[in-house]
């Protein structure tokens, strides 16, 4: 407990010097790659919670004119405080590829959007209520963007543009949700985020991708014989939370004259069942992608090794996995200790993608991040500094972590699955001998007798 304590006590100094290395190291633009014009931005909204001992009201906030981060971080209650990033839970709809996902506010961008900028600003007080452009924010920097593909990198989707922005006032701002779009909001301790015990896997229906191209039974089968992904994931402890509420929530339906001639003739027909527990807040995917590498920019910059390599839940399938990319995981990371990039390639400032963008420095294809449905591919020289000097830190944030480690790790899986395909087929032809010849001898037996 004590060594979680001494990590953690100056969280926010550590933050300081984060901030700082994003908003004198902006990462480069990346336009849209041939046949896809769709762009999204999300925003990462970070705030610092005054220490329980502070008297809220007591405190002010720095004036709008006179906003840096050398004056914030200098706030007394600011260095007590607990750093806190908010996040979202979208609401559960039928055909959302995110569908009750928990991710960042924002959105795709609209022609009336002036850059991507104004794409993570506007989403985010539509989907929220929270004014990212006022005198109690500062913007921060943007993170790399990612080119998004469908999973295995078939279809280009779109260019997401994530945005880290800063809240100064020492009052938690009042949000207003949009309850089409979003069921929950939570403010997530830093902290938290960085704990090696929260980390968990979460499980994803590989097959539900199938339903819609090969049919139900090709889906049916997938699930028998290679079941479910399973992903790294983070638990979420909130600190505060928000809740959407509609109409259908607080309105009970009108009761049918059948239903109540029943429950008045049958008390158990009357009684009321509670509501299933709602699963718990899971971190994972696109969204833990772009959190994995600002998380593994804080000392002791280990936050990628909690990160684990997506797998099957077949025990056979994950041997067969874990075999096949070995020396391809090793590699990786042997890379990104190394670094993945000399200082002459980081400091390019624009990134033109070509029909060989999602590449990485090897040559092979680098996801990101990746769910059951999507992926996220980086191109080269994802961090571009302002100067053609690199830090120890912004060496380290100048490269796509999770991406580096993914180098080639789905090429191998591929082959992973067909030799487990194999493996099954031939385990299956196998037991029919066996079963065929048992009861062939079992026959000649009892003909015998």
């Amino acid at each position: 407990m004590a060594d979680a304590f001494d990590r953690f006590k100056y969280l926010s100094d550590k933050l300081g010097k984060v901030l700082f290395d994003l908003k004198q190291n902006p990462s480069p633009h990346v336009p849209n790659p041939a046949g896809s014009k769709k762009r999204a931005s999300v925003a990462l909204v970070i705030r610092v919670r005054p220490a329980h001992n502070e008297v809220i009201e007591s405190l002010e906030s720095i004036p709008s004119d006179k906003v840096n981060l050398d004056a914030f971080f200098s706030q007394d209650w600011v260095k007590s405080g607990s750093p806190e990033v908010l996040f979202i839970k979208r609401i559960d709809r039928s055909g959302d590829r995110w569908s009750g996902h928990v991710a960042l506010p924002g959105g795709r961008r609209d022609p009336e959007d002036e850059d991507d900028l104004g794409t993570a600003v506007r989403e985010t007080w539509e989907e929220v209520g929270l004014k990212l452009d006022s005198k109690d924010c500062i913007t921060i920097s943007n993170l790399p963007e990612r080119i998004i593909s469908t999973t295995w990198g078939h279809q280009v989707l779109m260019v997401i543009c994530p945005y880290v922005f800063l809240w100064t006032s020492p009052k938690s701002p009042t949000l207003q949700l949009q309850p089409c779009e979003i069921a929950s909001a939570h403010w997530i301790p830093l902290a938290t985020l960085l704990s090696p015990a929260l980390r968990t896997q979460q499980l994803a229906d590989f097959s539900d991708r199938l339903m819609h191209r090969r049919g139900p039974l090709v889906r049916y089968l997938s699930r028998s014989l290679i079941g479910k992904m399973s992903f790294s994931a983070i638990r979420l402890i909130p600190n505060e939370s928000y809740y959407a509420t509609i109409l259908t929530d607080i309105v009970a339906p009108p009761t049918s004259r059948i239903r109540s001639i029943l429950s008045w003739m049958i008390p158990v027909a009357n009684a009321k069942s509670l509501p299933p527990a709602p699963p718990p807040l899971q971190l994972w995917g696109l969204t833990l992608g772009i959190l994995a590498d600002f998380l593994d920019q804080f000392p002791p910059y280990d936050a990628v090794k909690l990160w684990t390599y997506p797998t099957f839940t077949p025990p056979d399938l994950q041997l067969i996995i874990y075999l096949s990319t070995l020396s391809k995981r090793q590699a990786n990371a042997r890379t990104l200790n190394d670094g993945a990039r000399t200082p002459q390639s980081i400091a390019q400032s624009t990134v033109t993608p070509t029909s060989s963008t999602r590449r990485g420095s090897s040559g092979q294809s680098n996801n990101t991040a990746i769910d059951n449905t999507t992926a996220a591919v980086a191109v080269d020289q994802p961090f571009a500094p302002t100067s053609n000097t690199v830090s120890s830190s912004t060496a380290k944030s100048s490269t796509h972590a999770v991406g580096t480690l993914l180098d080639g790790y789905y090429d191998r899986m591929k082959i992973a699955i067909g030799i487990f395909l194999v493996w099954r087929l031939g385990l299956g032809i196998a037991f029919s001998i066996w079963v065929a010849r048992h009861v062939r001898v079992g026959w000649k037996v009892k003909v015998s007798r």
